[in-house]
């Protein structure tokens, strides 16, 4: 295993030490080195995806762009999870439970009103919620809002000095403007 910040360089190594290989040669392992550098970054996708046990659909369509534009087979695919430890059926498992969930997420948003402006305290925390997992904020940050009166319109009013005072991180004040 090479550190991340030696491999190009290391690459760049092979690439010219490789002289007697000609153009065609030199072109192939320019090839191999980024099939592997390919594999990896589809390697370290998966591990990010399924750290939840959750794969949404979001997420399936970004795989599978990848798996497309970089040539990767299902076969590829399924031997890259048996390395990481995932079968095959806990990875159809983990793809269930992303449909179910983003199906439950599309039902509790159409409870929540479409114009913000006209939310009460409680559907602010239960949008809060229902975006938490794609913008990273935390649960002890949306226990914040509660009792706090931050009602839609108050939402779309809050600056930083405000989420400040809430006793809301920078990190995640941004993560809930992100949000908004």
């Amino acid at each position: 295993n090479i550190p991340p910040q030696l491999a190009s360089a290391v690459a760049e190594e092979k690439i010219s030490a490789a002289p007697a290989l000609g153009e065609q040669g030199k072109s192939a392992l320019q090839e191999m080195l980024g099939v592997k550098r390919n594999l990896k970054d589809y390697r370290m996708m998966i591990r990010v995806f399924a750290m939840d046990k959750c794969i949404t659909p979001e997420e399936i369509r970004q795989l599978g762009r990848f798996r497309k534009d970089h040539g990767i087979s299902q076969d590829r695919h399924i031997e890259i999870l048996a390395g990481l430890g995932i079968s095959n059926q806990d990875w159809e498992h983990y793809v269930e439970v992303g449909k179910s969930s983003k199906s439950e997420e599309k039902e509790k948003e159409s409870k929540i009103s479409s114009s913000a402006h006209d939310w009460n305290e409680k559907q602010v925390v239960e949008w809060l919620t229902l975006v938490s997992k794609k913008y990273h904020i935390q649960q002890k940050t949306i226990d914040k809002f509660k009792g706090e009166d931050v009602n839609g319109e108050a939402l779309l009013e809050l600056d930083r000095p405000m989420m400040m005072q809430l006793g809301i991180t920078m990190g995640q004040s941004n993560a809930v403007f992100k949000a908004i």
